[in-house]
């Protein structure tokens, strides 16, 4: 696909050429392929990888459809994004850990570690949470889990119990103000 419809054969150029869509592309398959039945079966595999060179630069949006932006084997350089205004940064640490760059306050960070060790977590709540606090750099899953072994917690549990208190970015506690994590005070 990417040969056919991308790359420009010598002398020839693809840019601002516009790509067959997720459909037409799914026929092209069947029919390059010799595949019997059902032409619509490719179509996921298609519209993936179409997305796939959109984010890798070779293609882009215009006006509803996809067009050649770079018909060269290497990818293009990419300029940073913009930052976006959102309510959440994220950092990215680990590949395990996201944390946040906005925590609950103190008060509320207090109360849902109490709740977590009510819950059956059986940690020193309060110990954990002022480490927490005292932190100042973003620490690694290791750190974690031996902070919280520290805590008499069980080190398997340290994930669930940062996303219990909205502290790492994949969590289902949401609150309306915060303050910045503590690295970044």
């Amino acid at each position: 696909m990417f040969s056919k419809f991308v790359l420009g054969a010598v002398g020839e150029s693809t840019l601002g050429k516009r790509m067959p869509n997720a459909r037409a592309l799914s026929a092209w398959l069947s029919q390059r392929f010799g595949v019997k039945g059902d032409e619509d079966a490719a179509r996921p595999a298609a519209d993936a990888y179409l997305r796939y060179l959109k984010s890798c630069g070779f293609l882009r949006w215009q006006a509803g459809d996809l067009f050649v932006a770079h018909n060269e084997v290497t990818a293009p350089v990419r300029q940073a994004p913009a930052p976006a205004k959102q309510a959440a940064i994220v950092v990215r640490v680990s590949p395990r850990i996201q944390w946040r760059d906005v925590w609950p306050d103190e008060e509320r960070l207090r109360q849902w570690a109490g709740e977590v060790r009510k819950n059956g977590s059986g940690f020193d709540d309060e110990w954990f949470v002022d480490w927490l606090l005292r932190l100042s750099a973003p620490p690694t899953l290791a750190e974690v889990q031996d902070a919280f072994a520290q805590t008499q917690g069980n080190p398997a549990q340290a994930l669930d119990v940062l996303r219990s208190l909205g502290v790492i970015a994949n969590t289902w506690r949401y609150f309306s103000y915060g303050e910045p994590a503590p690295w970044l005070g």
